[in-house]
């Protein structure tokens, strides 16, 4: 079933907008160095970065300048740069060539990181705000699956621990994994149709799997099973 990231991505800088428009002075728990006031400048420098990285094809953006705003000022700015961001993405092909850091240079690349950043950052808003929404299931699946696939790869230092391997599960949205652990290589994760036979599965919702791998949830969100030892291995590599 495909994503309709873009419309994903209006929905949540929405809520994003509601929740920071509650209280800009907050501290946000998830990201501890942030009030929500930061939180709203960096995701909507996010926003108007990677517009930037779409419009620029192969160039890479230069780096957004901040906005120097406070109060309703700072949220109307923020509102802008989604909802901008969302009606470019809506005229583009998936196939357009764009720059990005992860080597997948194309705006299809971009419609769905932007989409799942600002998902988490809404996530991180409600939060803060005493707030909340639910996540959406199959799009908090993708999640996962992008962690997987394209951040634990790029710049992930080898795994170092026991071997083993690992499958994860969304239990109420498509989303089966396996990552074989090997001491000295960064791994490699697989996709399938169901849960492989692993030293150690982890299951949850699709919600608390993505905040899990996003280090917004702990272990006591998730359902551990098997060696865990080895799971305890890999939450120190990759957290």
């Amino acid at each position: 079933m495909s994503i309709d990231y873009t419309t994903h991505l209006r929905a949540d800088g929405d809520l994003l907008a509601q929740a920071v428009a509650r209280d800009l002075d907050a501290h946000v728990p998830s990201c501890p160095d942030w009030n929500v006031a930061r939180l709203t400048i960096h995701t909507g420098m996010h926003h108007r970065w990677v517009a930037d990285a779409v419009r620029g094809g192969g160039d890479p953006p230069p780096e957004p300048s901040k906005p120097g705003l406070r109060g309703d000022e700072l949220i109307d700015w923020f509102r802008r740069g989604w909802a901008e961001l969302a009606d470019l993405l809506d005229e583009m092909d998936d196939e357009t060539p764009a720059w990005s850091w992860s080597g997948d240079n194309r705006v299809g690349f971009w419609r769905r990181r932007t989409a799942l950043e600002t998902l988490v950052h809404r996530w991180d808003a409600e939060n803060a705000t005493g707030t909340g929404s639910p996540l959406d299931p199959l799009l908090a699946a993708d999640g996962v699956d992008e962690m997987l696939f394209v951040m634990l790869p790029n710049g992930s230092p080898p795994y170092e621990g026991r071997s083993g391997s690992l499958s994860m599960k969304t239990t109420d949205a498509p989303g089966a994994w396996t990552l074989p652990l090997e001491g000295g290589k960064v791994p490699e994760a697989a996709r399938s149709k169901r849960v492989e036979a692993a030293s150690t599965a982890i299951s949850a919702t699709a919600e608390q799997l993505l905040l899990f791998v996003w280090g917004r949830r702990g272990p006591d969100a998730i359902q551990v099973e098997g060696d865990h030892k080895v799971f305890d291995d890999f939450l120190s590599w990759s957290m």
